[in-house]
Formats: C-alpha cells, sequence, structure tokens
C-alpha cells in the first residue's frame, strides 16, 4: 500500500497505527489514491480505532 500511495513504508505503518496523522494537504493526495474522503484522517473514531489495533472497515 505504501508504494501505491508513494510514501515511505515507515510513514504508512505510522498513519495505519494511528501514531501519525497526514497534514491536510497530505490527507487530501491520498485520499484521492484511496478512493475516500481526505476527512476520514481526522475522524475521532479512525484514529481512536487505528490505536486501539482494530481494524477500519471504510
Amino acid at each position: 500500500m505504501a508504494n501505491i500511495l508513494d510514501i515511505p513504508k515507515s510513514t504508512y505503518t505510522s498513519y495505519e497505527s494511528g501514531w501519525r496523522t497526514p497534514n491536510v494537504d497530505k490527507a487530501k493526495d491520498l485520499s484521492l489514491k484511496m478512493g475516500v474522503e481526505w476527512t476520514i484522517f481526522f475522524e475521532k473514531e479512525v484514529r481512536d480505532l487505528s490505536m486501539s489495533g482494530k481494524k477500519v472497515n471504510h
């Protein structure tokens, strides 16, 4: 997935684990590649689930 999004694997891992959040511009870029709304990166429930280790199905 990191290759598809054209970001380092460590960055992707940090986003998935909830340790980092992309800035707004990066979130918009990633969301276009992923086919999701850019705001998903900033939704509290998504961040909480990421930090708990549960999978998010959107």
